[in-house]
C-alpha cells in the first residue's frame, strides 16, 4: 500500500489518462477501483484491481461504490454535454461520502499567467480550443467554491512548435518562449512563465506524479503542473 492510499478510485479508468494511472498504481501494489462506463475496455488482470460500471453524469451513481477512506482521482473526459455534470457529480459524491481529498487532472491552460488571468483567458486559446477552455474554466471556478481539499494536476506539456530539446525554446503563435524544465514541478504552482499549451499526451512519468500527489497531503487547493518530457513536432495552430 502506497503512503496513505488504502484504495485508489480512478474515475475515467479506461481512458488515455485513467488507464496509465491504473497501471502505475497496480505496479506499486495499490488496490484500485477502476470506474468507467465500459469496464470491458480494461483487460488488465490483477488481484488488486476491481472494475465497476458507473455513468458519472448520473447524480448519485458514484456514491454507491465509494468508501469513506478512499483516495479519488478524477481523470474522466466525457462528451462536451456531460463533462460538467460528471465533474460536479464526482465532487458531490466524494463530499457526501466524507472523503476529505480529491485529485483531478487537467491541462496547463488552467494555470495562471498573471494575478488575474489564466491561459484559458487568452484570445487565441478561446478561439482555437473553445471546448477545452470552457471545461478548464468550469473546473477552476467550481473548485474555488468547493469545501473539499482538492489538487489539480496539470500535465502533458507537449509544446506546440517545439524545437530541439537543446534549444530550450518553442514557438507559440509566432513568438519564441522558453521551455520549462522537464518532469519537474513548476517553481510556483499557481503560475506559468509563458502561455504554453498541451495536447493531453500522457506518459508514465505523469501517471506516477498523479499517484505521488494523491498519496500525500500536498498542494491542497492548488494547481500543480508537470512536464511529461515529450516533444511534439511543429504543427499549425
Amino acid at each position: 500500500m502506497e503512503g496513505s492510499i488504502k484504495r485508489l478510485v480512478v474515475c475515467g479508468a479506461s481512458g488515455n489518462v485513467g488507464l496509465p494511472v491504473v497501471q502505475a498504481a497496480l505496479a506499486r501494489g495499490i488496490k484500485v477501483l477502476a470506474v468507467c462506463r465500459n469496464p470491458d475496455k480494461i483487460t488488465i488482470k490483477n488481484e488488486n484491481l476491481t472494475t465497476v460500471a458507473v455513468d458519472l453524469s448520473k447524480d448519485g451513481a458514484l456514491l454507491e461504490v465509494l468508501h469513506p477512506d478512499d483516495t479519488v482521482v478524477f481523470c474522466a473526459y466525457m462528451s462536451e454535454g456531460s463533462q460538467e455534470s460528471s465533474f460536479k457529480n464526482t465532487f458531490k459524491a466524494v463530499e457526501e461520502k466524507g472523503i476529505q481529498r480529491i485529485v483531478y487532472t487537467g491541462g496547463v491552460m488552467s494555470m495562471k499567467i498573471d494575478d488575474e488571468h489564466r491561459v484559458y483567458d487568452l484570445e487565441d486559446i478561446k478561439k482555437n480550443y473553445a471546448a477545452y477552455a470552457k471545461n478548464n474554466r468550469m473546473q477552476t471556478e467550481f473548485t474555488a467554491q468547493s469545501k473539499l481539499n482538492w489538487t489539480e494536476v496539470d500535465f502533458g506539456m507537449v509544446i506546440a512548435g517545439s524545437k530541439t530539446p537543446e534549444s530550450k525554446t518553442t514557438n507559440f503563435y509566432g513568438k519564441d518562449v522558453k521551455l520549462v524544465e522537464f518532469t519537474e514541478v513548476l517553481e510556483d504552482v499557481e503560475y506559468v512563465t509563458a502561455p504554453t499549451f498541451n495536447f493531453y499526451v500522457m506518459s508514465e512519468v505523469i501517471a506516477n506524479k498523479i499517484i505521488d500527489v494523491a498519496s500525500k497531503q500536498v498542494f491542497l487547493r492548488q494547481h500543480v503542473a508537470y512536464n511529461n518530457g515529450l516533444y511534439a513536432p511543429k504543427r499549425g495552430l
